[in-house]
């Protein structure tokens, strides 16, 4: 435990966190859930579509309003 303690940061932020995307905090279980979900999705809309959607979902994203607007 005292060796976990020890350990620094890297300096490395954590980033923006999707609608309809992992966070990479998910168990095993959650993780293949949700990709085979998402492989059915991608299957019955088609990757166009469903790349699309995708998209389209991220272009909401709070996070990314506030990096764009920062950006000089």
């Amino acid at each position: 435990m005292d060796y976990l303690k020890s350990l620094k940061t890297n300096g490395v932020k954590k980033g923006c966190y999707f609608e309809q995307q992992l966070t990479g905090e998910e168990t095993l279980y959650h993780t293949v859930n949700f990709v085979n979900g998402e492989q059915l999705l991608a299957k019955t809309l088609g990757e166009r579509a469903y790349l699309e959607s995708l998209r389209k979902t991220n272009a909401r994203s709070k996070c990314l309003q506030t990096q764009t607007l920062s950006v000089p």
